[in-house]
């Protein structure tokens, strides 16, 4: 089973392409097709490529899931930001997937960015849960929530500055139909008394058909207050 999607579009547009190979079918008729990925539970592979105004990037993950339903994967991200220097970001990950459509998680990233003159080495503990719970009317909430706590040390010709700081944020999709869903998110951080963060957004799945698809989504952040939308477009080949 295979999945192409092409991912990213904003205001600085940036063009990618994303493979996944799954180890088995992923059924796109029992649940909203966004989350079919996510409700599948297999074995998956991912191979992503982006541009961004001439600055590449690239990254190779995956996921291998046991009988029992434990799982555990990895993450390796490479991001070119011309002047401003690279970034590379490392990541594992293990959990449990506690039902059918609970999956519970914990993680940590390694993150090492910047051009020679100032360079930032970061590390991310990551604790959360996704949870798919169906309705009465429409398909469902999709409902996800984490907590962070980040160590990093921000190094100059002058010495080393180093910090810490956490956050945790929560976010909530309602799926009218298979296609249709609308949503929310708050997330919170002492970082730098950093302002609670809310926002809004909308996305549709177009089907093509059985095997093509148009995937579309605006977000809105509310506050703090802020001009303009960004957008997704994707087209979505399954096979």
């Amino acid at each position: 089973y295979q999945d192409f999607s092409s991912i990213k579009l904003d205001i600085e547009p940036t063009w990618g392409v994303q493979y996944s190979y799954f180890g088995s079918p992923i059924s796109q008729g029992k649940s909203p097709y966004q989350l079919n990925r996510f409700l599948a539970q297999t074995s998956v592979l991912d191979l992503n490529y982006s541009d961004t105004d001439g600055n590449d990037g690239y990254g190779i993950g995956g996921e291998y899931v046991f009988d029992s339903m434990w799982f555990i994967g990895g993450d390796y991200q490479y991001s070119d930001f011309g002047l401003f220097g690279d970034t590379d970001v490392y990541s594992i990950n293990a959990g449990y997937y506690a039902n059918d459509f609970t999956k519970v998680y914990v993680a940590v990233t390694k993150a090492e960015s910047g051009n020679g003159a100032i360079n930032l080495d970061s590390y991310n503990y990551n604790i959360g849960i996704k949870s798919f719970i169906e309705t009465a009317y429409g398909e469902g909430v999709y409902f996800t929530a984490d907590y962070i706590y980040t160590d990093q040390d921000i190094k100059t010709a002058l010495g080393t500055t180093s910090t810490d700081y956490n956050g945790w944020g929560i976010s909530l999709d309602y799926y009218f139909t298979k296609s249709f869903s609308i949503g929310g998110a708050y997330s919170d951080s002492t970082f730098e008394d950093a302002k609670d963060t809310y926002a809004l957004n909308a996305a549709y799945f177009f089907r093509i058909s059985d095997n093509i698809s148009l995937s579309l989504s605006a977000d809105k952040v509310i506050e703090p207050s802020s001009d303009g939308f960004s957008y997704d477009i994707g087209l979505v080949g399954r096979f």
